[in-house]
């Protein structure tokens, strides 16, 4: 099987790895392993879970009381480290944010869509309370953007106070094959 590292085709083309997918996806099925694209064996780094997510916010200590007021986050913190993360919020058991004070007071605009950067950060809630959590954030003030992206999977689109697009999805069950 041909791969955009060692096919000299798509070598010589100059083939972005993306385009490369597009053009050879037919020689791929749904349990195909991507190892190769790192370059080892993916066991060789037991990677456990998504620990955090860190953002840069204007206003650590309001930023961190949007979160707890609009999205139920609750104030973390570490011990036995020399240097912890002084504005740590826990989302769900083992899932945290952590939020940087901007180094300067004002800070570059957010990315648009082109731009490579993170696009957004999701949550995960329960797809049957889709309806419940949509109401919830308009009464608090929220302007919510809801997407479907099919028949068992919605999500509600929201901005924190820097206007960091954060993505609450939900999923029926059944969803995931793998």
């Amino acid at each position: 099987m041909c791969q955009p590292s060692t096919c000299a085709s798509c070598y010589a083309k100059n083939v972005r790895r993306d385009s490369w997918f597009s053009s050879h996806k037919h020689q791929f099925d749904f349990h195909y392993s991507f190892d190769w694209i790192v370059g080892m064996d993916s066991r060789l780094i037991p990677v456990e879970a998504l620990d955090h997510v860190a953002l840069t916010v204007t206003n650590p200590e309001a930023s961190m009381a949007w979160y707890q007021k609009i999205l139920g986050f609750q104030i973390a913190s570490m011990e036995g480290l020399k240097q912890g993360p002084p504005f740590l919020l826990r989302a769900a058991p083992g899932n945290y944010l952590n939020l940087f004070p901007a180094d300067t007071l004002e800070p570059s605009n957010s990315p648009d869509h082109n731009t490579l950067a993170m696009r957004h950060v999701a949550f995960r809630i329960p797809f049957d309370r889709m309806a419940d959590v949509e109401n919830k954030l308009t009464e608090l003030g929220q302007s919510v953007m809801g997407f479907d992206y099919g028949p068992r999977c919605r999500a509600l689109f929201i901005q924190d106070p820097d206007g960091h697009q954060i993505e609450l999805i939900g999923y029926a069950d059944g969803v995931f094959t793998a």
